[in-house]
């Protein structure tokens, strides 16, 4: 629980102390005697965004101390996580300066806001008088039927699963996607040797020593191979492959030392080629943008 709390030039408020003990404590004063100020300070000790306009007018910085004992477990555990001493006091400190920049310390230590944030959130709850409002959002009316139902172990458990659910379907997709990804490739790269067979069924013979080929990509070295052992006359090709080029961009087999030699013409209608695959591998990119999309809709759904 919060017993202490201490402020200094925070709003109209050169210097303050305040300490809580257990039970019930009321704060009351006329309009602009700092109540509001309070509940400032604490929201800024929590880690909560803050201004510039909180530090007192004429002054360097606005300092804010906390000091919170019987810190619950769970708090500790946050703690230990983010390497800090777990003990049953707690102090948090808060500067901002005029500027609006600030720093925070955890029992001393530097801290982030969005740490002090992360761990706060189980040592003190605000509410205001416009809270019953969100009963009247329909994203939050699951969460309170769940607090009411008491059911925190079940649904902790059912997230756990959904969870490991969620990990396994996103293996599933990936393998799937790899393997289509793997597939299409394969088709890509085995393209001329299937148009080869089919030629040396139709002419019925495995030399294409009067035939053209004409590709889109640049062909790789295992359809090189194919293309030298068919005896093709002439390859054609549009876009160059920079991964696996064989027939002059990465290396040249045709120029290598064996007993056919096919003629390359490149660069025919190299920019509609390119863009032929510029558009399949942006289509590629869309559908694993769409899978990674699911798959953080389907946790949010939690």
């Amino acid at each position: 629980m919060l017993t202490n709390l201490k402020i200094e030039n925070v709003a109209v408020i050169e210097k303050a102390e305040v300490n809580f003990n257990a039970g019930f404590t009321v704060l009351t004063g006329e309009t602009g005697a700092g109540k509001s100020i309070l509940i400032d300070s604490i929201n800024a000790i929590l880690g909560n965004r803050t201004s510039r306009e909180l530090v007192r007018s004429g002054a360097q910085k606005a300092c804010i101390w906390a000091t919170f004992e019987s810190v619950p477990e769970s708090v500790k555990h946050k703690l230990e996580q983010c390497g800090y001493e777990a003990a049953d006091d707690l102090l948090l400190y808060r500067e901002i300066n005029a500027e609006g920049k600030g720093s925070c310390r955890i029992n001393g230590m530097p801290a982030t806001a969005g740490v002090v944030r992360d761990i706060s959130t189980g040592l003190l709850s605000i509410h205001g008088q416009h809270d019953s409002q969100g009963l009247t959002n329909p994203a939050l009316h699951l969460g309170l039927l769940d607090q009411y139902a008491q059911n925190h172990d079940q649904f902790s458990a059912y997230y756990r699963a959904y969870r490991e659910l969620v990990a396994v379907k996103r293996q599933l997709d990936s393998l799937q996607a790899s393997e289509a990804d793997k597939q299409r490739r394969m088709e890509e790269l085995t393209a001329e040797i299937e148009a080869i067979e089919k030629a040396c069924r139709k002419l019925g013979g495995w030399r294409l020593h009067k035939c053209d080929l004409y590709v889109t990509l640049e062909p790789c070295p295992m359809c090189a191979g194919a293309i030298i052992n068919a005896r093709i006359k002439t390859v054609y090709y549009g876009a160059p492959d920079p991964k696996a080029g064989s027939c002059g961009t990465l290396v040249d087999l045709f120029a290598l030392p064996y007993n056919h030699r096919p003629a390359v013409v490149s660069g025919v209608m190299e920019e509609a080629c390119a863009a032929v695959l510029r558009d399949f591998f942006r289509a590629l990119r869309e559908k694993r943008r769409r899978l990674r999309f699911q798959e953080k809709s389907d946790v949010a759904d939690v």
